[in-house]
């Protein structure tokens, strides 16, 4: 009985596939059954050719995208650099401006005496504690020597107190080492200006009489040869008076503004000389 089934089942099959060579080599039928073959066929690789066509396209918008995402990336890169450019071109012509105004105004200003005076750029700085200073880029080979004033239209900036061959140290008027002869504007009195703490000055060794008031203007005495009689050293900012003490403590601030200095003017040569 199995050995019948299986004979039967073969017999099926071979007449299916004897059907099927008929119907796709036979003329006659060309136009006929096999349709009923042919439209499946053509509908599924339609079907497989719609799906791979759209497929083909996401792929190539995909890879279109990308390659327009690099070249834009690379034109960003390119227009940030230029613009980094554009500015630091800016900036310089602007602090180029700037520092042609500041010589300017420094090689206008003509005091009372005039001085032969040279401008000078500060080009650094004492980091430590122990003294106000600066360093200038004029040395021995530019003129300068030991014990020349510096100073500023707005006032006086100290005294060169070291040279070499290209820069000097110039020691400001606010280090506790620094000694200023002055005359108080309004009462004509005389003393001495001194560094302290904290870019500030004492007035000292005014008469113990002094009227000296807050608000009252400092300037030079012209006694010694540092700098000429008239130029501006700083403000009154706090007077007191102590019973122990004899003379009056007077606290100055620097007419100068010695922690933003730029550049500055040397005198050249002393005034009596």
């Amino acid at each position: 009985m199995v050995h019948f089934a299986i004979g039967y089942k073969r017999v099926l099959v071979i007449a299916g596939i004897l059907v099927v060579l008929v119907l796709i080599f036979s003329p006659d039928l060309h136009r006929g059954p096999t349709i009923l073959v042919e439209r499946p066929l053509a509908t599924v690789l339609s079907s497989l050719e719609h799906t791979l066509g759209t497929a083909l396209l996401r792929m190539k918008g995909v890879w279109t995208g990308y390659v327009a995402l690099v070249g834009l990336h690379e034109e960003n890169q390119h227009l940030r650099a230029e613009l980094e450019r554009v500015t630091r071109e800016r900036e310089t012509l602007q602090e180029a401006a700037e520092e042609n105004t500041r010589l300017h105004a420094l090689l206008e200003f003509r005091p009372s005496p005039p001085l032969i005076s040279s401008a000078a750029r500060v080009i650094g700085r004492d980091p430590s504690r122990w003294y106000q200073s600066i360093v200038i880029d004029r040395g021995r080979n530019d003129g300068p020597v030991p014990d020349l004033g510096v100073y500023v239209p707005s006032g006086v900036v100290g005294t060169v107190v070291k040279v070499f061959p290209s820069t000097s140290v110039v020691l400001l008027i606010s280090d506790r080492r620094s000694a200023v002869p002055v005359v108080v504007q309004r009462t004509r009195e005389q003393g001495i200006v001194e560094g302290t703490v904290g870019n500030r000055l004492r007035l000292k060794y005014l008469p113990p009489s002094s009227d000296i008031r807050t608000g009252d203007l400092i300037l030079t005495s012209g006694l010694t040869d540092l700098f000429p009689k008239g130029l501006t050293v700083g403000t009154v900012s706090r007077v007191e008076r102590r019973d122990a003490d004899l003379y009056p403590d007077v606290e100055v601030i620097p007419a100068a503004d010695l922690s933003h200095l730029e550049e500055v003017l040397v005198i050249e040569h002393p005034p009596s000389r």
